[in-house]
């Protein structure tokens, strides 16, 4: 019959509690359940350890560094050690791992439950894959493994998803459930050959020998593929929207990956490169393979369209570096990692000098040639092939004190430049970049929304997506900021960025779709996507409000088998069982599918149709080619060439497509097992035949005696039928192939220059999507006038891009109907912020009514 008090703290979630009361009689158990409601509290030292669990611990609250280590208590506890030994932790290989197979790529990541704790994603070579709990770095633990086919030497995570994508060469592509980490999981393996492999957004791009391809995650539906002529892919980076891709020929790829396409935008040879590839805060790490002394070279990627190298490997005679991988840490270091003559190691290099890439630090030796590298909390982690996962504290935790500094540039949120501050609207999802410096090394960055933290990130680089609040009446505006913190538990917090809050009043509108109205796919296809102006309530995108039926049946609705929201809430995606032939009817309930804010997509049912056709083979005349309708912008077919599914001679597939608008035409063959030809004809007089003067392209892989690839070509075309004939390279050529056909948008070519007048204005008609016009202005032509219409109320952004002068862009509304632009009609005025000849891209986005 005593009181009695006991507290109680858990370091890993900074959770206190305190539990009081009183024993029974001498001899009765006393049970009861701690509750840790306190969420950290008062912290007199300021050393991220509350007071009170400084007295559970027995560290000293007056004292940041209770046992004079140099690091702060708070820094050594998040880090697996004791704030009470006075012993500073040690550089260099400080625990290991040895896994099933050969640790051949590594992804580190925050655990998908609880950021505070470490995950480690291995591909295992031989085996398969492995997921390895690093939170104590010093006493790593294996959680999962899981056996795949083939040689697993690339891995990728779909953290949304709670999937990851390996890459197994022969082996296949492997789609592995991570959700529970203690049995990770096979769920698909699609027939891919790929050694390295990124994904964005539920798609995986996976490269394999001299072919990159684009993998609906979701249904393992190929949906773009792109060739080199000749090489191999060697390594892959993704930044925002922008896919990089090395080769084995020094060559650097820069794709835009958006709208699920490959679009090559610019490539560049480097004088060292060839290797394995990272890219961050616009600069792009290439390991310097092709040569034998090894290094890394660096190139500015800042302006994906144009890259340009600053620097080559300046690793010079007599010495030898490592030449696998360079992985930045973000605050101005490096590790380098690979064999350098006989000995295998990770170099620690000082990379704060773009200019300079031979500035080494340190070496740490490994026990056998590593593979692949990455660097998370401040910690290095190196698959090591036969030697497993060697985990290196490669730099001395901070003990200096100084603090990191941290940056928020979020001005290109902004979508009214013509008022003060930064507009951005109420309820979207704004992409944030946090800048960081430090004198050491920063172990995690923060983003506080309204003083609360909403995310964590412990890789650089620090990059953030966050959904952005409503209004209210007491609150129009919504504060972001970052904290940094280094690996000695200096934190800082960057300067406060309030962004003011715009009434969404406008509904959503529907961008595009696919399938579309009236367009025709082939039996087996399984996905509808809808891309809307702006991000959804997620909770409406389901199945009662997205219905798809059959035509004949409009109440037997397909269900779907998998939902997912994509590109920020402005894309959904329905999977369902592969669809028979026949006609299809979308319908959507418009007034149940709102946006974040509540604004319904219509009053009543938004409803399209499109066919699915038999797999037929395709014709060999024109008079019997396969129709496949108005293009949508993903188009599908597999089929056989030379010979039929049934043996009969089959010398050549013709197909006939028409389009309605300009557009761009890429056509694709993929996984073809025998070389084949691919042409696209306008068939100009009519007749049955296709003459040679009216073919428009004609590819094939470029390769001889029956090695292939994947080959496509692209083409601007006018609307009109066009055709197209697949033959083999030869008479004894057979096989099977795969035909994709994707469409997009083309700029618009002017033959006159736009005018100067409101009466001579080049007209867009009504706006729909997206228009991109190449235009020059200047000299003579002072002004260069467009004049457009919306149907509905809509968001019109706009991007001027590749200006070499400075440029001035104006939006007006031309109220009074007179052909004149008053001052009082102007709604933006905008140029690119810079002087003196130096150009920036200039960006603008304004609510509109119809008209």
């Amino acid at each position: 019959n005593v009181g009695y008090s006991v507290l109680f703290y858990a370091p890993d979630s900074n959770r206190s509690g305190i539990m009081t009361g009183r024993t029974g009689a001498s001899g009765e158990r006393v049970t009861e359940m701690p509750c840790l409601t306190q969420i950290g509290g008062f912290d007199f030292d300021n050393d991220g350890v509350p007071d009170i669990g400084e007295h559970v611990i027995g560290s000293d609250p007056t004292d940041p560094d209770s046992d004079g280590d140099g690091v702060p208590d708070g820094a050594e506890i998040k880090s697996g050690l004791n704030p009470l030994d006075g012993i500073s932790f040690p550089t260099g290989l400080i625990s290991n791992v040895g896994v099933q197979g050969q640790a051949k790529d590594v992804v580190v990541a925050g655990a998908p439950n609880d950021p505070t704790r470490t995950f480690v994603y291995l591909a295992t070579g031989s085996h398969g894959a492995a997921i390895v709990d690093a939170t104590r770095f010093d006493a790593p633990i294996v959680l999962g493994q899981v056996d795949l086919n083939g040689d697993a030497t690339g891995i990728a995570l779909d953290a949304a998803n709670r999937t990851a994508v390996v890459a197994a060469n022969a082996g296949g592509l492997h789609l592995v459930d991570i959700a529970d980490p203690m049995t990770p999981t096979r769920i698909a393996t699609w027939d891919i050959v790929a050694a390295h492999v990124e994904v964005a957004d539920g798609v995986a791009y996976a490269a394999g020998a001299g072919a990159l391809r684009a993998i609906d995650t979701s249904t393992g539906e190929l949906l773009a593929t792109v060739a080199l002529s000749s090489g191999s892919f060697t390594g892959l980076a993704i930044e925002g929207a922008t896919l990089y891709a090395m080769d084995d020929r020094r060559f650097l790829h820069v794709y835009d990956i958006a709208d699920d396409r490959l679009l090559e935008i610019a490539t560049l040879q480097l004088s060292d490169g060839g290797g394995r590839i990272f890219a961050g805060d616009g600069i792009v790490y290439a390991a310097a393979t092709s040569n034998f002394r090894g290094g890394y070279a660096v190139v500015d990627v800042s302006d994906p369209t144009n890259p340009v190298s600053i620097s080559g490997s300046d690793i010079a005679s007599p010495l030898i570096a490592p030449r696998t991988e360079f992985i930045p840490n973000g605050s101005g270091r490096g590790l380098l990692i690979g064999s350098a003559g006989n000995v295998q190691a990770a170099d620690l290099m000082e990379s704060s000098n773009l200019a300079d890439t031979a500035a080494f630090l340190t070496r740490f030796e490994l026990p056998a040639a590593p593979f692949a590298a990455a660097i998370g909390a401040g910690i290095g982690f190196i698959a090591d092939g036969t030697a497993g996962l060697q985990i290196v504290n490669y730099s001395p935790f901070d003990n200096l004190g100084q603090p990191p500094t941290a940056d928020l540039n979020l001005s290109s949120l902004d979508v009214d430049f013509n008022a003060p501050g930064i507009q951005v609207l109420e309820g979207s999802t704004a992409p944030v970049h946090v800048s960081v410096t430090d004198d050491v090394q920063v172990r995690h960055v923060e983003l506080l929304l309204n003083e609360r933290v909403v995310a964590s990130d412990i890789s650089f680089p620090f990059e953030f997506s966050v959904q952005l609040p409503f209004t209210t009446p007491v609150s129009s505006t919504a504060t972001l900021r970052a904290r940094a913190t280094d690996t000695g538990g200096n934190a800082t917090l960057s300067d406060p960025v309030v962004l003011n809050l715009v009434p969404d009043t406008f509904p959503p509108t529907i961008l595009a779709a696919n399938p579309d109205d009236a367009t025709r796919h082939f039996a087996g296809m399984r996905t509808l996507s809808i891309q809307f102006s702006e991000a959804m309530d997620a909770s409406q995108l389901n199945a009662s409000n997205i219905r798809l039926a059959p035509v004949g049946n409009l109440a037997a609705t397909i269900v779907p088998t998998d939902v997912r929201i994509k590109r920020d809430g402005r894309e959904v995606q329905l999977t369902y069982p592969p669809l028979a032939q026949g006609d299809y009817q979308v319908t959507l309930a418009a007034n149940q599918l709102r946006d974040r804010v509540g604004n319904t997509l219509g009053a009543g049912n938004v409803q399209w149709q499109f066919e699915v056709l038999e797999n037929r083979d395709p014709g060999q005349t024109l008079a019997t080619a396969l129709d496949l309708g108005t293009l949508g912008p993903r188009l599908t077919f597999q089929d056989f060439f030379g010979v039929g599914e049934l043996g009969e001679a089959d010398p050549e597939d013709i197909f006939v497509f028409t389009l309605a608008e300009a557009a761009t035409v890429t056509a694709t063959i993929a996984n073809p097992t025998g070389d084949v030809r691919l042409e696209l004809f306008a068939n100009y007089d009519g007749d049955p035949q296709l003459e040679f003067n009216e073919s428009l392209h004609s590819g094939t892989d470029g390769l001889c005696c029956n090695s292939v690839r994947d080959f496509s070509f692209s083409q601007q075309l006018p609307p009109g039928t066009y055709n197209l004939r697949l033959t083999p390279e030869s008479f004894n050529d057979a096989g099977q192939y795969t035909l994709i056909l994707n469409t997009s948008p083309i700029p618009i070519s002017t033959s006159s220059d736009p005018g100067t007048t409101g009466a001579t204005a080049l007209n867009l008609g009504p706006l729909a999507g997206e228009i991109v016009i190449d235009e020059v202005v200047g000299a003579f032509d002072f002004d260069d006038i467009y004049r457009f219409s919306l149907s509905d109320a809509s968001t019109v952004s706009g991007t001027i891009s590749k200006q070499t002068e400075d440029l001035n862009v104006q939006l007006y509304g031309d109220l009074d109907a007179d052909g004149q632009f008053e001052f009082n009609e102007r709604l933006v005025s905008v140029g690119d912020g810079v002087c003196c000849g130096s150009v920036a891209p200039i960006n603008f986005s304004k609510q509109l009514p119809a008209g």
